[in-house]
């Protein structure tokens, strides 16, 4: 059953480049292949779908998606982190900057760069106040600064104990 939906998703995939599928659909695509933890597969389309965005929309949605999967699914922070800063420097004024910043931050801290996450959730809580994560990035300041300030005794599965 998993070979046959993965054939289908292929179709899909191969007929997304031929006909100029809305991106939504093309997405639709990527989130079923979460379903079947076809991650590698996920990840080559967001990484086509990237370089094939027509619009400045389709591009920002991609490389969007793009830095969550590597920060959710693939458990990378570092190429999170790279995907979200592209994406700052080419949508600076975008209305969801401060969903990307805040995103960006959660990847520097999970890196344990607690000073740099906390100017980005610093950011977030004082320009962007109203935004979707306005009230949460005050909590995560001081999440950071408390970790910033822990000394470290051993390390467990890799979670620092201190």
């Amino acid at each position: 059953m998993k070979k046959a939906l993965t054939l289908v998703m292929l179709c899909l995939v191969a007929a997304a480049g031929a006909s100029a599928v809305p991106l939504s659909a093309a997405l639709d695509t990527v989130y079923r292949l979460y379903v079947v933890n076809d991650l590698d597969q996920a990840h080559a389309m967001l990484q086509r779908l990237d370089a094939e965005a027509r619009t400045p929309a389709d591009r920002f949605a991609a490389r969007l998606e793009l830095g969550d999967f590597l920060l959710d699914k693939k458990a990378d922070p570092a190429g999170a982190e790279a995907a979200y800063t592209r994406l700052l420097a080419d949508f600076h004024k975008h209305r969801q900057v401060p969903d990307v910043l805040y995103r960006l931050a959660l990847a520097q801290e999970l890196q344990e760069k607690y000073l740099d996450a906390a100017k980005n959730y610093e950011k977030v809580a004082t320009r962007y106040s109203k935004s979707t994560f306005g009230t949460d990035a005050l909590d995560a300041i001081e999440r950071c600064f408390r970790k910033n300030y822990q000394d470290r005794v051993a390390f467990v599965d890799a979670y620092p104990l201190t």
